[in-house]
């Protein structure tokens, strides 16, 4: 891991754009990015001329990331100058806070490429470039929690109880507690049935997620995740879609679906479930065309 110095500035701040264009940025929790004003130059810049690449990051989950990897790299051949490779940075971010409900990024870190205080420069001479695109890609290991304060558990639907007690429930809003992060669970519909001498319970999950893609820590070209949900009796659960034992979670996925087979402790009572996802999530930002003035004969 590289060495690294960044300024932490305490601030209270507006949302930062970060995952996708530039301006752009995540909206429920997570990691954000965004160019540093003029570093590097949007628009244009003179053949020759130095620049650096600086980031704000900024931290809307309410733990410490620890983490957080941030690399650069750009479309001009190593010939023209410029970005060589794909540096990475690798940095420590402190949590968020929590004040009247709302989500305060405590921190703001700033990030410098190239590092000890260097710089890039294009020059293309006769390589006929023309223009570049700075591209920067962020990973971090989120993760989720979701809660539902109280759902209902009872053997068959004919059961009667002294409380409103319904096999089929649906949870959205204030009936599930969510920390903040880059995919949340947004509405879960539980459906409890009696099979054999055991019961069944299924649960649907719809997601909500920032612009960005889940990876798998051991394969990043995998967009998966691990899953566990857990009630007092059911803990053993089923989920699709699935893939090697993980849940397969891409654009495509509009909801997951898992089911537990299990014997009830009680003819019927009200418990909480916990909803954990297990992923690292990965950001992009580019800096849209950049035009390489170049210099005119004899300058």
């Amino acid at each position: 891991m590289k060495s690294l110095i960044f300024v932490l500035l305490i601030s209270v701040v507006l949302v930062i754009s970060g995952c996708g264009p530039a301006g752009k940025g995540t909206n429920i929790g997570g990691v954000d990015m965004e160019f540093q004003v003029d570093r590097p130059p949007l628009g244009s810049i003179p053949d020759e001329q130095t620049f650096s690449v600086d980031f704000v990051l900024n931290n809307k989950l309410t733990r410490e990331v620890s983490d957080v990897k941030l690399c650069i790299y750009d479309t001009a051949p190593e010939s023209a100058g410029g970005i060589i490779g794909k540096p990475c940075q690798t940095v420590t971010l402190p949590p968020a806070d929590k004040l009247d409900g709302k989500i305060v990024p405590s921190r703001v870190g700033l990030l410098y490429f190239p590092e000890n205080g260097g710089k890039y420069a294009y020059t293309v001479g006769q390589q006929g470039v023309s223009d570049v695109t700075i591209h920067a890609e962020l990973t971090y290991t989120a993760n989720s929690i979701a809660v539902i304060k109280s759902a209902c558990f009872k053997k068959s639907s004919d059961i009667e109880t002294d409380f409103e007690c319904e096999s089929q429930e649906e949870f959205t809003g204030n009936d599930i507690d969510a920390d903040p992060a880059p995919i949340i669970v947004t509405r879960v519909e539980k459906n409890i049935y009696p099979e054999g001498t055991q019961n069944r319970l299924k649960l649907t999950l719809y997601l909500t997620k920032a612009e960005g893609e889940v990876i798998w820590n051991e394969d990043e070209t995998k967009n998966l995740m691990d899953i566990k949900i857990s009630s007092s009796d059911a803990q053993d659960f089923v989920c699709s879609p699935s893939e090697n034992g993980l849940i397969k979670f891409d654009e495509n996925t509009e909801k997951i679906i898992c089911d537990s087979e299990f014997s009830l402790s009680q003819d019927f009572y009200r418990d909480s479930i916990v909803i954990e996802l297990y992923y690292k999530y990965r950001s992009k930002l580019s800096s849209g065309p950049i035009t390489i003035e170049k210099k005119r004969d004899g300058g």
